[in-house]
């Protein structure tokens, strides 16, 4: 009977690892959410290009380790989120008012990636995989940087006006669900490495309450302005 349930229990977690992988490739589609604003408004006011550069900059890192480790799964993968991720930066770069701003950020990502690629191709050849994992592994920690030049901006407009509740919920439970995943696996790095992501996300929907937008009420937390009968 142990064995039964042990096995139970891992397929289970198999089971819930799949979910965990269809719902992070579903993630590349959520900032739909975002773009959608943008062309209503016909600006890009409010958000901070920062989060989509430095997820662009973790995706390009690994589809780099994934292509000289061989390993054709995560090239596809990481090359569909890195195209993704590009097209939403464009749209970005087409309604910003800054584009001056926006060219030198992105000169400024293409220059380090530059410098990471001319990095590891002087290493000595039994050491490039391993450097670029690392170097991948560690890119994984830029996601955090989103949400907090997101959460900056908030707190410096002194509203939420701009931030969208439906991604910032959406990119809280993917990375919630990852952080859950690498408990119940037993894999500690994976979840000490999902922990800021999850702990900033979670300060990220705070400001919804704490900088409540100006227009509009927040679902759930129901922060905004106040909805008024109309008199017959």
């Amino acid at each position: 009977f142990g064995a039964v349930t042990r096995l139970g229990d891992m397929s289970i977690i198999d089971g819930y690892a799949t979910f965990v992988a269809l719902y992070s490739a579903l993630f590349m589609f959520f900032p739909l959410m975002i773009v959608r604003q943008w062309v209503v408004r016909k600006s890009a006011e409010g958000f901070s290009v920062m989060s989509f550069l430095l997820i662009n900059f973790m995706m390009a890192c690994w589809v780099k380790f994934s292509y000289m480790n061989g390993d054709s799964r995560q090239l596809y993968s990481y090359g569909f989120g890195l195209s993704m991720m590009t097209m939403y930066t464009a749209v970005f770069g087409y309604y910003t008012k800054d584009k001056k701003m926006f060219v030198v950020q992105i000169a400024a990502l293409v220059g380090i990636l530059s410098a990471i690629h001319a990095y590891v191709e002087a290493l000595p050849a039994d050491l490039r995989i391993p450097t670029m994992g690392k170097i991948a592994a560690v890119s994984q920690t830029a996601m955090v940087g989103g949400p907090f030049f997101q959460a900056r901006d908030v707190i410096g407009k002194g509203t939420s006006e701009f931030l969208s509740f439906g991604f910032t919920l959406l990119t809280l439970t993917m990375v919630g669900n990852r952080f859950l995943l690498g408990l119940l696996q037993g894999n500690t790095t994976v979840a000490l490495g999902f922990l800021p992501g999850l702990a900033m996300n979670l300060a990220t929907l705070s400001l919804f309450y704490f900088y409540p937008p100006l227009t509009w009420r927040v679902p759930i937390i129901g922060t905004g302005p106040k909805e008024t009968k109309k008199k017959d």
